[in-house]
């Protein structure tokens, strides 16, 4: 994912655990890869697939595949009795990244 979707991650409190084998940007964008786990500190993690799916946990429902459009994956997820929607994304860690952002922001009750 980019340095800037993970950046909000971050901002809106996606939890920066680094472990072995998980990538994380500096704060100036460049990339790394740590040989051991790490306190995440000032970095900003890129969370893998799975970790995205944990986070969002129950509230997680599908992953679309729109074949034909250039931006193909979008996630759905439940908040109280609405379905919510993540923007359309590229891949499916993106896509499950910006529901997990609809999912948190602010005004919307966990």
């Amino acid at each position: 994912m980019t340095y800037e979707l993970c950046k909000q991650l971050k901002d809106a409190g996606f939890p920066q655990i680094i472990r072995i084998q998980t990538s994380y940007y500096k704060n100036n964008g460049e990339e790394q890869h740590p040989s051991y786990s790490v306190d995440g500190g000032d970095c900003i993690v890129n969370p893998t697939f799975s970790e995205l799916i944990k986070e969002c946990g129950e509230k997680f429902y599908a992953l679309n595949f729109n074949r034909g459009f250039k931006i193909k994956w979008m996630a759905e997820g439940y908040l109280d009795d609405d379905t919510i929607i993540g923007e359309a994304a590229r891949t499916p860690e993106e896509a499950v990244a910006k529901l997990w952002l609809e999912l948190n922001k602010d005004g919307n009750n966990n």
